[in-house]
């Protein structure tokens, strides 16, 4: 880490601001051990917004830095959409309040999430603070990112296939098929699965369970950082047996 912030050091204030350092501005107070305090929301649903926060750096301390970091995600890192680089106005000064904002968008991956801000002194790390936040996902996101299809062939000795496809957050959520058959009021279940790593689900039905055209929906069971949802209706159109 102390290499890190050494490096640093030899640049100027705007190299420094764009690799996510910068110069802090002049003590006001006599030199103390350093300290971070980050204060900001808490919990926020994944869409357009910027998730405020305030940091303040008490002490000695000329250098700092922020940024984000997932630390609780049921999805893994290679397919994760993490929020966006911490944005901020200005320079902070020692002993004031800064206000900082996290960049979250409506495709950020549902999950636990912590704003690092770091304190340096001539390139030494000498401090750190930071907030944790949760992330939820937008039901109206996950429902429209969702699709579905039903196949294979119909009758007394037929098993009719459904398979859904849903975010890769759903991972482990469970996934019931409901079928209304022509002519009738109710939905009744016909299938049931779970969903794997990929959001995907094969489930099959039992032998002559859907012999009529009708509609369908499956319902989407809800999991950790992710409420549950129904997918949207299709109609079918099969011949009856």
């Amino acid at each position: 880490m102390s290499n890190r912030w050494s490096r640093y050091v030899a640049v100027a204030a705007a190299t420094a601001l764009s690799a996510g350092i910068a110069l802090l501005g002049p003590a006001n107070t006599a030199q103390a051990a350093a300290t971070v305090v980050v204060t900001g929301s808490t919990t926020t649903v994944a869409a357009a917004r910027n998730l405020p926060f305030t940091f303040t750096i008490s002490g000695t301390a000329n250098q700092w830095g922020a940024s984000v970091a997932a630390i609780s995600s049921r999805v893994s890192a290679a397919y994760r959409n993490n929020p966006g680089t911490p944005s901020y106005t200005g320079s902070p000064a020692i002993g004031h309040p800064f206000p900082i904002s996290v960049p979250i968008y409506a495709s950020t991956t549902p999950g636990r999430y912590r704003l690092n801000v770091r304190a340096g002194q001539d390139g030494t790390l000498v401090a750190t603070g930071y907030a944790d936040f949760t992330v939820l996902a937008s039901t109206s996101y996950s429902r429209s990112h969702s699709s579905s299809s039903i196949s294979g062939k119909v009758g007394r000795t037929r098993r009719t296939t459904f398979k859904v496809w849903a975010p890769r957050y759903q991972v482990g959520a469970t996934a019931k098929v409901y079928y209304k058959f022509k002519g009738t009021k109710k939905y009744v279940k016909v299938a049931s699965g779970k969903l794997n790593s990929t959001g995907y689900a094969k489930m099959l039905t039992k032998k002559g369970k859907i012999r009529k055209a009708g509609r369908y929906y499956i319902k989407i069971g809800g999991v950790t950082y992710a409420a549950g949802y129904n997918t949207k209706t299709v109609k079918t159109y099969i011949r009856s047996y």
